[in-house]
């Protein structure tokens, strides 16, 4: 497939040469005429195909973080009573802030991971949503407008008034012109409150958003927000083609607050653009999630990190997610956590919910893909490539400023070779979830460990065999100990280092021979003062694990350095 897929490439490109003359080495003067373009394959099958490889690719790096009790995957008899709860549930997280969405195909984003649970589960299974935290909301209606909104426009000196901006009463916004609204929001009580100016653009105008959306409240500009989530996982109702989103969040008490909404249109569209403002209370929407998921067997929360700080140290959720787990948990002791983030987050929760499932930014088979393993239709298969932290302050970053940003002419790496998991071993601290970690719906044994000392390293090999009952794959990790023997000149030498990892799929009962060659360059370090890499003499432990803190076999291997010849 991706040889045909080349050769379709470079056939337009040497149609282009060919047209203009320049397969022949001769200058361009205008299109030659008598070619005829190649074919162009049929998109249908290109979709299906590419869709299969990333639905697969999205499974297989998800990572089963944790399982008691085995509440993943769900069960025939908690399908009949399952609370999915979280916004990314009903609108795809493609992926980090949506900047690769437009390349896609757009209507796969709008397969959202609630509608594949409900058309692929089992006769009798049933499911309830609530948002948690509403990224839709509802049209502000005018009994919380006072007297409407004052809409001004740049291009006129006339007013308006909007007694609600829906998108049936904002269709004559036109491009390259500047609205403002001024008026009061009378808020129904004393909550925190999700503001979203919503725009969307008629089919044949181009997939440019209104651009500049503000929104202020009292004179002050609240914590912006922009749910990362494709247009096109809005419902219909909603959102009717195009456009984009963004809001605040804002605390407010009960009674009227001074409000100015303003949107610059893009002079760039070509036809009007239709505006909506909206809001949500997020107490009303944690309290309706709680109802469901105490109402439920199993409650699932879709938890994201879409505007949370990439500069923290660890990162977070998304505003106000950790205490809508908190709550959901509290309310229904089976609950399930869906992660779609692109870094670790901090976990208050983590002990109190029974499984943890990360996705990562899922891609646009996502809903697909997180909705088969939740059913175990599919097994995840992904290892962590980075250390879990319990808190801030277990990183090599914690009080080490320079180590993150530096000092604006360099960043420096003060922690010398401790770097990652290493970090975590020499400092004796104990992270969340560790290097390697990953669970999965069946088990794994690890046998029969033999070790072979050659002239160019160590030869191993070790059996694992699927003991469970469900087809899987698993990660075998070889890390290594420092030498028995160091040299003066070595002042750090991590207490392991990963040497070599294989990946297996095997079905139940199904067993492999696993052989890993690890080279003398992996048995070396680098020595300064010789400007070279050196092996050390010495015995050197051998560790089998199923993560850097899961060690499943161990043996010694007594290796001789380059200075012992």
């Amino acid at each position: 497939m991706y040889a045909q897929a080349l050769d379709e490439a470079v056939a337009y490109v040497l149609y282009a040469d060919q047209r203009f003359g320049l397969l022949d080495g001769a200058s361009p003067n205008g299109p030659v005429a008598g070619y005829t373009p190649p074919p162009r394959p049929n998109i249908d099958d290109i979709k299906d195909a590419d869709a299969a490889i990333t639905e697969l690719a999205s499974e297989e790096s998800a990572v089963l973080l944790k399982n008691d009790g085995n509440v993943l995957p769900l069960r025939n008899s908690d399908l009949r009573s399952v609370a999915i709860i979280g916004p990314t549930a009903r609108q795809l997280m493609v992926s980090g802030g949506q900047g690769e969405r437009a390349r896609g195909f757009p209507d796969r984003d709008a397969i959202s991971p609630l509608d594949v649970l409900q058309e692929t589960a089992p006769a009798g299974a049933h499911f309830t949503y609530s948002p948690g935290i509403d990224w839709i909301g509802t049209v502000v209606p005018s009994s919380e407008l006072t007297g409407g909104l004052t809409r001004t426009e740049s291009d006129s000196s006339a007013t308006k008034t909007d007694f609600t901006i829906s998108y049936g009463s904002s269709s004559d916004l036109k491009p390259g012109v500047t609205y403002t609204w001024t008026g009061t929001f009378n808020a129904p009580g004393t909550d925190t409150y999700y503001f979203y100016l919503q725009g969307s653009i008629p089919a044949g105008g181009g997939r440019s958003a209104p651009a500049n959306l503000s929104i202020s409240i009292d004179g002050v500009a609240p914590t912006g927000f922009s749910p990362a989530v494709p247009v096109s996982t809005y419902p219909s109702d909603v959102v009717p083609t195009g456009g984009g989103s963004s809001g605040a969040v804002v605390a407010l008490t009960s009674g009227p607050h001074k409000i100015v909404i303003t949107a610059k249109v893009p002079s760039s569209l070509t036809m009007p653009v239709y505006f909506r403002f909206a809001s949500s209370k997020l107490g009303d929407s944690i309290n309706a999630a709680v109802s469901a998921a105490q109402a439920a067997k199993v409650a699932v929360v879709f938890a994201d990190d879409n505007g949370a700080s990439n500069s923290a140290v660890v990162n977070s959720l998304s505003a106000n997610e950790d205490a809508l787990i908190q709550a959901v948990a509290q309310a229904n002791p089976n609950t399930v956590v869906v992660l779609m983030t692109g870094d670790p987050v901090l976990m208050s929760w983590v002990n109190n919910v029974k499984a943890i499932l990360e996705m990562w930014y899922p891609g646009q088979e996502g809903g697909t893909s997180t909705a088969k393993l939740l059913l175990g239709l599919a097994n995840p298969g992904g290892k962590l490539s980075i250390s879990w932290p319990a808190s801030a302050d277990q990183t090599p970053f914690a009080g080490h400023p320079e180590r993150i940003a530096g000092d604006s002419t360099a960043v420096y790496f003060s922690e010398g070779i401790y770097m990652g998991y290493r970090w975590y071993d020499q400092q004796k601290i104990t992270p969340l979830f560790s290097f390697g970690h990953g669970l999965s719906y069946t088990k794994f044994s690890y046998s029969d460990l033999d070790i072979r000392p050659d002239r160019d390293g160590l030869e191993l090999s070790f059996e694992v065999r699927n003991t469970g009952s469900v087809k899987g794959s698993e990660v075998p990790q070889v890390y290594l100990g420092p030498p028995s023997v160091l040299l003066p000149e070595v002042t750090q030498y991590a207490p392991q280092k990963l040497a070599a990892f294989e990946r297996l799929e095997l079905n139940p009962g199904e067993s492999e021979r696993v052989d890993i060659h690890l080279s003398r360059l992996e048995l070396s370090y680098w020595s300064t003062p010789a400007q070279a890499w050196v092996v050390a003499t010495g015995a050197r432990n051998v560790y089998v694990s199923a993560s850097s803190r899961d060690v499943r076999l161990q043996g010694k291997a007594l290796v001789k350095g380059n200075r012992d010849h």
